[in-house]
């Protein structure tokens, strides 16, 4: 049966994975993260600890995707939030407590809630670059004919694509108006992303900031410049695809943990630890939310 599976998903273009099982330890030895991956992808349960042992977050994945029951839990041990999630920006408000353990009412309507979360109303944020490589097979659907490489080169040359005056890229667009790239010469496609947390929900999101294009020249890689995503025509399931981390990337820049809030150089031991953080930092925000209520309300 298994092999069967496996020739269906190679006739399909896509990798077999292996479910494995994580952590990530504290200096002190202890766990801070427990979680599963298939490949590149968080699939299975999830669990976070404070540093003396206690239960932080605990949920599971579907596909990167929050699925089902999430708890919170105070560095006391008491049960904070619960939710009920249908992915990452959808989720039902079952309960939430105060820091004494009473249960008190949300301030907000309890669905899945999509609100305007305006600069002033962010709670953090935090700024990625993910890079998603053309030689990896389940990102081959990016880079082949009629894909989305083919839709940014197009709208580059044609003028269409607006290119963002940061990163050397404001004379990008005329340059790339006589080069002859072409679809092939693309290599890896450079993502920035900004991750931050709305106070009126205490939910993480996402907004893809701008794509850059990198092609092989005389033997090194080349980057094109930065380009606003939502200025050429791509299908808005490829773009959430790309925003969910559907395809296999890797962070090679951030600005978590930088307090100047400018870009560092991204290890690749940090990768996990940072896509994990990005959970984490919205077990905080939940817990901070709550607290601000309470305290407002007394």
């Amino acid at each position: 049966m298994k092999s069967l599976l496996f020739l269906a998903a190679f006739a399909a273009g896509m990798t077999v994975y292996a479910k494995e099982n994580k952590l990530v330890l504290y200096s002190n030895g202890k766990v801070q993260y427990e979680y599963e991956v298939e490949g590149y992808m968080f699939q299975g349960k999830f669990s976070s600890y404070y540093e003396s042992g206690k239960l932080r977050m605990k949920g599971q994945f579907i596909q990167n995707q929050k699925t089902g029951l999430w708890r919170v839990w105070d560095e006391k041990g008491l049960l904070r939030s619960e939710r009920n999630y249908s992915g990452n920006l959808n989720f039902t408000l079952l309960h939430q407590w105060d820091s004494s353990g009473a249960r008190i009412l949300p301030q907000h309507d309890a669905q899945g809630m999509h609100t305007h979360c305006g600069f002033t109303d962010r709670l953090f944020s935090y700024r990625y670059i993910n890079s998603i490589e053309a030689d990896v097979v389940d990102n081959q659907e990016l880079f082949e004919t009629g894909g989305f490489v083919n839709s940014l080169l197009l709208s580059i040359r044609d003028g269409s694509a607006l290119a963002l005056a940061v990163d050397q890229s404001s004379f990008m667009a005329s340059h790339l108006n006589r080069a002859c790239y072409e679809q092939k010469d693309v290599v890896a496609l450079l993502f920035k992303e900004e991750y931050f947390c709305c106070a009126t929900d205490q939910n993480m999101k996402n907004n893809l900031l701008g794509v850059c294009p990198v092609v092989m020249e005389n033997g090194k890689r080349k980057e094109l410049g930065w380009f606003y995503i939502p200025e050429f025509a791509v299908k808005k399931e490829v773009l959430q695809k790309i925003s969910d981390h559907q395809y296999a990337s890797t962070i090679v820049k951030t600005t978590a943990n930088e307090s100047t809030y400018r870009f560092r150089a991204v290890n690749s031991q940090e990768n996990d630890r940072l896509r994990l953080m990005l959970v984490e930092y919205e077990a905080n925000a939940i817990l901070y939310t709550i607290d601000q209520q309470f305290f407002v309300q007394r």
